[in-house]
């Protein structure tokens, strides 16, 4: 046949100068071909003159023959990828002619350019082509398949169609490809619906597995699964298909459930069946299952022969964290390519072991094998991980080495990424700057660096001139710019980058961004905005609860923070570790208690105490918090295992909720169980020492906290212990730590300026300030509050003016009203200066504390006509008065002898503003009393009062009876104080003189 088409080949070659022109390649062609040719070239001229007198049927066969030479070589050149060979024989063999009598030439010669690379000549080649057909059309949809252009190969099929022909069960294989590609579902249902209505899907199970792994493809796995088992045949290519499907959407349980139905169905996985199950198995960490699976395959012989399947045995290995077991495979395998090799580097590097990754990165190319753009990026991330920008800049040099390397945009954009989680943004920029076309993971990982580093104005610089230089923002752009927005505190940025957000259709289709949306409202404490976009999310998932869970939390708004719980669980999502540490730190007060408590029934009941060792730590904060010692407690031995956070919690929440000896009694617990205490326990544990004052106790912590060098490192250890020395008056040690700090912030400072505050050494306390304003130490609201209570207390007038001239001055007046305004209004009353703490009063967004300040200055006077007027006016202004304004108006009437206006304010206590009076409230009440000789009422209070006698109370009662010359009461006074303490002196000493002054008369 093929000896047929020789004299029109000859004639072709000889009116042309093809051979002189086409070199040595293209007369090679032509002799392979032509092999079977006879004569010399003398006789190519009879031979033409010949082909100009056949008979029809000559001519026929002479086409067939010249049709399967084309088609042969175009075929050899698509297999060598020879692009140059083919665009050859494009030139000097396929004639209109040709294409005309065979179009399967132009169906080969399309399939020619598009293995060859060339697409844009292939849509040439296809747009000559005299006539089309299916296979034609087909040809081109697979090119454009091929090259991953999905919207090629859909608009290629959408004018197939429009021009009249009909698709067949080939084109919808590639075209559910295509929407598979790009993710275009809506079309790949449309075209679902046109092959069930052709019956297509019905009569070809190729095209179902088709379908199938597109839906596979677009994690729209339910679908996969209603496609599988329709099909008539489930052949392991289908069970492969879904397979495949799970596990590379990360579905992995379930992708080993199907490979297991697949074995019970009788059905043998093929090679790439096994090497999903293998992913699964690595993915889950179910190395039991894996080393099962590894058994079965090697009962085959198929890992050492098979490097793919070999390949994915190393890479299980190295997932489940089996590093031995991975190399034992790596040994055994007849061959290694770089992807075997990248395998066990990503094991070790995703552990953090750089220098075992390294060491196979060296054997690996002692063993010839060169590593790739993938080998590289392994070992950055490892590089990131153990902050090693040492090594990284190493395997920078090696990658400038290599040219290839240097240009791979992936590569390049995981060594800026590298230096930039590093906190290299110099080199960073460098390697951004020297991309000449830098794609959206590369915008991504310079703005990422600058925001990760604290540097959110070189993020938003940088978000702005990705968007100039015509690059669009993606989701991970806008979730991090979204952060930067909301730790800078650019409000107006925020809002003009979600009104471009909702221009955008974004918030709706992007759950990712919409969630990093309302973090960012979170942040700034615009709960209603927050709550607006979470109300307006299509899909919300757990981190969309957790985010406006731990939102509404952190502001406070715990009672609403608890119906999100609720809300989400009615929604039918299932609370995780995250979202149950945020809900019971909402129930961490006396007031929601209660609904912890519920929720910790729950837990226990889900079994989730025992599994995730995060929520046992937030019950144990949450009952501390509440003032629940002994549940705390009985939850922390309730934890099968504890950690460090463990222990600082409870030793935290003893030491801050005053009870100091627990806290200390933990701490020794804690190191009899062989754990090393770290800087945060011991700044707990020295405030457990500060409340106690404790300071042998701290000594030795001190002692402990030298020896193992945190003091050298670390300023919170540092200034808990100047705190803990300056509680217990011992400022010049308090002093000695200060002065060894490697620095000192603003917390340092206060903590001295707070302790000479403490033994009331007022101008020392000053000093320290100017000292602090001298190194430039900026003072923050808590240094402020410390001096105005100096200052107070000093009556220093004119400093407290200079003081207030500095608040103002620097703004902390506005960013902290209620505590700044409060502690002047207190400072201006203890001065006298009470016009002027009323004027400071009037500016403010008045709050209890600071009408309590100025009723506490106006006490101060004995002056109780203006302190009635103050509970007048914060009553007005829908406030409610607390214990402590209460103990300020009774104590003024006691002082000022006004026994019936006591009692009123006392009996509205319970009546007028719901509040039980406290122990300090019934001993203002029984002084007032006995100051005034009516010691029946006094001994009435102790019938009712709700709690017993205290010796303070017997002292005050002996007091007054002393004075009125009351035995019997005294006599009854003195019994309790005796049986409370029988070695109180004060009780005998005041008896005493009871008896005298009644014998005496007075």
């Amino acid at each position: 046949m093929l000896c047929s088409g020789r004299p029109c080949f000859l004639v072709l070659l000889s009116s042309t100068n093809a051979i002189a022109h086409s070199g040595p390649e293209m007369s090679k062609i032509v002799r392979s071909i032509n092999c079977e040719a006879k004569g010399e070239a003398e006789e190519k001229e009879e031979e033409e003159d010949s082909r100009f007198i056949m008979t029809g049927s000559d001519r026929s066969r002479s086409a067939e023959g010249e049709t399967a030479s084309v088609v042969m070589m175009l075929k050899e050149c698509a297999n060598e990828k020879d692009l140059s060979r083919g665009t050859a024989i494009h030139a000097q063999f396929v004639t209109k002619l040709l294409l005309e009598q065979n179009i399967f030439v132009g169906s080969s010669l399309i399939n020619m350019y598009v293995k060859c690379g060339a697409m844009s000549k292939a849509q040439e080649a296809f747009n000559s082509l005299p006539s089309l057909n299916v296979v034609v059309w087909n040809s081109l949809i697979t090119g454009y398949v091929q090259h991953g252009n999905g919207d090629g190969a859909i608009d290629c099929f959408q004018t197939m169609k429009r021009q009249g022909y009909s698709p067949d069960a080939v084109t919808y294989i590639s075209i559910f490809k295509a929407c598979g590609i790009i993710g275009n579902i809506e079309k790949g249902q449309q075209v679902h619906a046109e092959v069930i209505r052709d019956g297509v899907l019905r009569q070809d199970n190729f095209v179902g597995t088709a379908l199938l792994n597109m839906y596979a493809k677009c994690n729209l796995l339910g679908k996969a699964e209603v496609v599988f088992q329709q099909l008539a045949v489930k052949n392991v290519v289908a069970w492969t298909a879904l397979i495949s499907g799970y596990a590379q959407q990360g579905y992995s349980a379930e992708a080993l459930m199907c490979f297991a139905k697949m074995q019970k169905a009788g059905l043998c996985p093929n090679v790439v069946t096994l090497v999903c199950a293998l992913k699964a198995c690595g993915d889950l960490r179910d190395s039991e299952r894996g080393q099962k699976l590894h058994a079965h395959i090697s009962q085959k012989g198929l890992v050492a022969k098979n490097i793919v399947l070999g390949t994915a045995v190393v890479g299980m290995y190295s997932k489940c964290g089996l590093l031995e077991k991975a190399h034992e495979v790596l040994n055994e395998l007849s061959e290694c390519n770089v992807v075997t090799w990248n395998a066990i580097i990503m094991g070790y590097a995703q552990r953090g072991f750089v220098t075992d990754a390294l060491n196979c990165f060296q054997i690996m190319q002692s063993h010839g094998v060169s590593p790739n753009a993938i080998t590289f990026i392994c070992l950055l991330k490892a590089c990131v991980m153990l902050q090693r920008v040492d090594i990284g800049e190493e395997i920078h040099i090696t990658m400038e080495r290599n040219i290839y390397l240097d240009k791979d945009i992936v590569l390049v954009n995981s060594l800026l990424d590298m230096y930039a989680k590093c906190g290299e943004l110099d080199k960073a920029k460098k390697v951004f700057d020297g991309i000449d076309l830098p794609n959206a993971v590369s915008w991504n990982a310079i703005i990422a660096g600058y925001v990760h580093n604290g540097e959110g104005k070189g993020g938003l610089d940088h978000f702005d001139s990705m968007q100039l230089n015509g690059m669009l923002p993606n989701a991970i752009t806008y979730a991090t710019i979204l952060k930067a927005c909301g730790y800078m505190g650019a409000d107006l940025r925020g809002h003009y980058i979600h009104a471009q957000l909702v221009g955008n259709n974004l918030l709706e289709t992007d759950t990712f961004v919409a969630n990093a949306l309302i973090d960012m409202y979170v942040k700034r404490g615009i709960l209603s905005r927050a709550k607006e976009v979470f109300d307006r999310i299509t899909l919300c998932n757990l981190v969309s609860w957790t985010t406006i869970i731990g939102g509404y939390t952190q502001h406070g708004h715990n009672n609403d923070a608890l119906s999100f719980f609720y809300q989400m669980q009615h929604e039918n999502f299932l609370p995780d570790a995250a979202i149950l540490t945020c809900i019971l730190r909402a129930c961490s007060n006396e007031e929601l208690v209660d609904r912890g408590y519920e929720i910790h029934s729950q837990i226990v009941e889900d079994g989730v105490l025992d599994d995730d060792i995060r929520v046992g730590t937030a019950l144990i904060d949450m009952y501390l918090r509440s003032g629940f010692l002994s549940e705390a407690y009985d939850v922390f031995n309730e934890l099968s295992v504890h950690d460090i956070v463990s222990w600082t919690v409870l030793i935290a929440g003893y030491a801050q909720s005053g009870y100091s000896k627990e806290a200390l009694q933990s701490f020794e617990q804690m190191q009899l169980r062989g754990f090393w205490p770290d800087a945060t326990i011991y700044s707990s544990t020295l405030k457990a020492c500060s409340n106690m004052n404790a300071l042998g106790k701290g000594q030795e912590l001190h002692t402990q906290i030298v020896k193992y060098g945190l003091l050298e490192h670390d300023v919170i250890v540092g200034t808990a212990l100047i705190s803990m020395y300056a509680k217990c008056g011992m400022l010049i040690d308090a002093e000695d730590v200060f002065f060894k700090l490697p620095e000192c912030n603003v917390i340092s400072w206060n903590a001295l300026v707070a302790g000479y505050a403490q033994i009331a050494d007022n101008e020392a306390a000053l000093y320290c300030f100017q000292c602090m304003e001298d190194v430039g130490a900026s003072p923050d609201i808590v240094t402020f509050l410390c001096l105005s209570r100096v200052c107070g207390s000093l009556g220093a007038a004119y400093n407290g003016l200079w003081l207030h001239g500095e608040i103002v001055k620097r703004w902390i007046l506005d960013h902290n009203t209620a505590l700044a305004g409060s502690a002047l209004v207190d400072m201006y009353a203890n001065c006298c200066m009470l016009e002027v703490a009323k004027n400071v009063l009037q500016k403010l967004q008045r709050d209890i504390v600071s009408w309590n300040a100025l009723m506490a200055g106006y006490a101060h006077l004995g002056d109780f006509e203006h302190i009635v007027d103050c509970l007048k006016k914060l009553i007005e202004e829908n406030l409610n008065p607390d214990p402590f304004t209460l103990s300020i108006v009774l104590n003024t009437c006691n002082h000022a002898g006004l026994i019936e206006e006591g009692q009123v304010v006392f009996e509205s206590m319970f009546r007028g503003f719901c509040i039980t009076p406290s122990f300090d409230h019934y001993i203002i009440m029984v002084d007032l009393f006995g100051r005034a000789g009516l010691l029946d009422w006094a001994g009435g209070l102790f019938e009712v009062m709700p709690f017993g006698l205290t010796l303070t109370m017997c002292h005050s009662l002996l007091g007054a009876c002393h004075k009125w010359e009351n035995l019997q009461l005294g006599r009854w006074a003195y019994e309790h104080a005796v049986q409370l303490d029988g070695l109180d002196a004060g009780a005998h000493i005041s008896m005493s003189n009871i008896y005298l002054t009644v014998n005496t008369g007075g």
